[in-house]
């Protein structure tokens, strides 16, 4: 190695793994907080989660998309 550049934990360096560590929380904690954000504007804009039960019974394709995806009949 040089000795130039970024040392880690196996360098002499032990803090770079505390930075990493908190990096990799904040960045979980962004993508969770930016997940959930996108869920409940998804649910306001669409109705809701789920479908009704009918439809849900009946399939998902023929009452939705009004087609049929495998001809199992």
């Amino acid at each position: 190695m040089s000795g130039r550049g970024a040392k880690g934990l196996f360098y002499g360096n032990p803090e770079q793994l505390w930075i990493q560590i908190v990096s990799i929380g904040a960045t979980a904690a962004f993508t969770g907080v930016g997940t959930v954000i996108i869920v409940y504007i998804t649910k306001a804009v669409t109705g809701g989660f789920r479908v009704e039960e009918d439809s849900e019974i009946k399939g998902l394709d023929s009452s939705i998309h009004g087609e049929r995806a495998f001809e199992i009949e």
